[in-house]
C-alpha cells in the first residue's frame, strides 16, 4: 500500500517539475526577445536623432558641408568634399550629397554601428532648397 502512495507521489512531483521547466524555457525565451528588441530600439533612437541632427545641421549652414563639420566633433570630410561621416562612441552617421538640381540640393543620411557599417540603422533622403536669403526672421 505504500509503495503506491510513494509512485503516485512521485508521479505528480516529475509532472510537476516537467511544467516549472517547460515554463521557465518559455520565460528565458521571451527576456532574451525582450532584450534584443531594446537593444534594436535604443540603435533605432540613436539612428533617427542623429539623422535629424546632421538635416537640421545641413538646412542651418545652408548646404555648406564645411560649415555643418565645424558644428559636430569627430567629423571628417572625403577629399572630394562630398561626404561627411560623423563618429560617436560605437555609431557613425554620414551625409553624402547625392546631386544638385537647378533650385535644390540633394543629400542621403545613414546611421549604421561603427562594427557593422553594411547594416543601415536609419537612412534619410533630404531636398534642400536654399531660395533667397533673408533678413534675421527670414523675410526677404
Amino acid at each position: 500500500m505504500t509503495h503506491s502512495k510513494t509512485t503516485l507521489f512521485l508521479m505528480e512531483l516529475i509532472i510537476s517539475l516537467l511544467f516549472f521547466s517547460l515554463a521557465s524555457t518559455v520565460c528565458v525565451q521571451l527576456f532574451v526577445k525582450s532584450r534584443n528588441l531594446s537593444r534594436q530600439t535604443t540603435e533605432l533612437n540613436y539612428g533617427v536623432t542623429a539623422a535629424q541632427n546632421l538635416a537640421e545641421a545641413f538646412y542651418g549652414c545652408q548646404g555648406e558641408l564645411d560649415a555643418v563639420q565645424a558644428l559636430f566633433e569627430g567629423s571628417s570630410l572625403s577629399q572630394d568634399g562630398r561626404t561627411l561621416t560623423v563618429t560617436e562612441d560605437s555609431y557613425c552617421a554620414t551625409l553624402s550629397l547625392a546631386g544638385a538640381g537647378q533650385d535644390c540640393l540633394e543629400a542621403d543620411i545613414r546611421t549604421f554601428l561603427r562594427e557593422d557599417p553594411q547594416r543601415d540603422i536609419y537612412s534619410l533622403h533630404i531636398l534642400f532648397y536654399p531660395g533667397e536669403r533673408g533678413d534675421e526672421n527670414g523675410r526677404p
